[in-house]
């Protein structure tokens, strides 16, 4: 994450700098908000039925469903930080 604020820095002028700064500090909130939310939702949706102590269970699917949303989210990021490297630098 911040290898994000040092490469969005430098990508864009000096005058908007804070608007950069405050942009990518805003997608890693939301994104550290919204993916667990998502993936508790799909746990839900395969829960079972059971509760053991107090704690709800959910079927192999639902994990592997869960855990493929968060597989997904890491890829897309490793996508987005690869697409950085390729993009020109403004003049």
């Amino acid at each position: 994450m911040s290898l994000a604020f040092t490469v969005g820095r430098q990508r864009h002028p000096d005058e908007v700098s804070g608007t950069v700064s405050g942009t990518i500090n805003s997608v890693g909130y939301f994104g550290a908000a919204v993916v667990p939310a998502v993936m508790g939702m799909v746990l839900d949706v395969f829960w079972t039925g059971k509760i053991v102590d107090g704690t709800p269970v959910y079927s192999f699917t639902g994990y592997r469903v869960a855990f493929g949303i968060a597989t997904v989210a890491g890829f897309a990021a490793l996508a987005c930080a690869l697409w950085i490297h390729q993009t020109r630098r403004p003049r």
